[in-house]
C-alpha cells in the first residue's frame, strides 16, 4: 500500500529523461514532506491528457459516476481509493475505465511505509538510490459537483512488494510502481489499454530503492522537525523497557 509520499526534493533527471514536461516547472513543484492521503490533499500530476503540464488533482479516486458533492464526500468515507491493485484494477467498475484512458504520473521524491515486529511498528523512508524525484503509476478521473465544477482525483497503483518491500512492509506485502524513466511517456500514451495493462505493469522492472528507518513522522511536533524528520533514527539505541526484575523486555529491533 502507499498512503504516505513525500516531495521533498526536485533532482529531476529521471523525469527530465522522458521528454515530458520542462525543468523550469519542475523546479515550480512544491514542498511537502508529508503527503497524507487521508487528508485527500491536492498535489501534482502529469496525466495523459496534458503530458507536457503539470496539474493539480486530488489524492483518493472518486469516478465519474459519482454525482454532487454529497455523494463524492460519501464515496471518499465508504472506500478507500487512495491505491487501486494493479492485479484487479483493470475488471474493476471503479477503476477499468481509468486504466483504460485516464492514466497520469504522481510525482513524488519518496514514500512511507511501517515494519511490524511482535511489539513495535517501525516507519521507514524509502526512495531511489539515485535521490532522483520519480512518478507512481496512477489513474485518475473527475466528479462534477452540483454548479457543473469539475474536480480531478487519482489513485496509486500498487504491485506485489520486492524483496526490500517485502521485509518493510511485512504484513500486507505491498508496494506502489514506480515507473522506470523510459517507460513514462509510454505509461500515458495509446500503447497502453485496458487490454495490456496489467501485463506492462508486472513486466517493469523493481526499481533500485534505498530506505532508513525515521523517527514517528505524524505528530505534529515531528512535523515542526522539517528535514530532519528525514533523517535515520536509530531505534536500537533507544533505553528499552525493563521487566519488574530488571531484565529488558525485547521490542523486536
Amino acid at each position: 500500500m502507499c498512503f504516505y509520499y513525500s516531495i521533498n526534493n526536485k533532482k529531476p533527471d529521471d523525469i527530465l529523461k522522458s521528454g515530458l514536461v520542462s525543468k523550469d516547472k519542475l523546479a515550480k513543484l512544491p514542498k511537502k514532506l508529508v503527503v497524507n492521503g487521508f487528508e485527500r490533499p491536492v498535489m501534482p500530476v502529469i496525466s495523459n491528457e496534458n503530458p507536457h503540464d503539470i496539474e493539480y488533482y486530488q489524492w483518493g479516486f472518486v469516478p465519474s459516476s459519482v454525482k454532487g458533492k454529497a455523494n463524492a464526500d460519501d464515496f471518499t468515507k465508504r472506500f478507500n481509493t487512495l491505491n487501486a491493485k494493479s492485479e484487479t484494477a483493470t475488471e474493476s467498475q471503479a477503476f477499468g475505465n481509468s486504466i483504460d484512458s485516464q492514466r497520469c504520473l504522481v510525482l513524488a521524491s519518496g514514500f512511507f511505509e511501517w515494519q511490524h515486529t511482535k511489539n513495535q511498528k517501525t516507519p521507514y523512508y524509502i526512495s531511489l538510490t539515485s535521490d532522483n524525484l520519480f512518478a507512481f503509476a496512477g489513474i485518475w478521473d473527475s466528479w462534477i459537483d452540483e454548479e457543473g465544477q469539475r474536480h480531478y482525483t487519482y489513485s496509486i497503483l500498487t504491485t506485489q512488494a520486492n524483496e526490500l518491500m517485502s521485509r518493510i512492509h511485512n504484513t500486507k506485502k505491498r508496494m506502489p510502481i514506480i515507473l522506470p524513466s523510459d517507460q513514462l511517456s509510454v505509461w500515458l500514451s495509446t500503447q497502453i489499454n485496458k487490454s495490456n495493462a496489467f501485463r506492462f505493469l508486472n513486466e517493469l522492472p523493481y526499481p533500485d530503492l534505498k530506505a532508513h528507518t525515521i523517527r514517528p513522522f505524524l505528530s505534529k511536533q515531528a512535523l515542526e522537525l522539517g528535514d530532519e524528520l528525514l533523517n535515520a533514527y536509530d531505534y536500537s539505541s533507544l533505553q528499552k523497557p525493563r521487566n519488574d526484575d530488571g531484565k529488558q523486555l525485547s521490542l523486536g529491533f
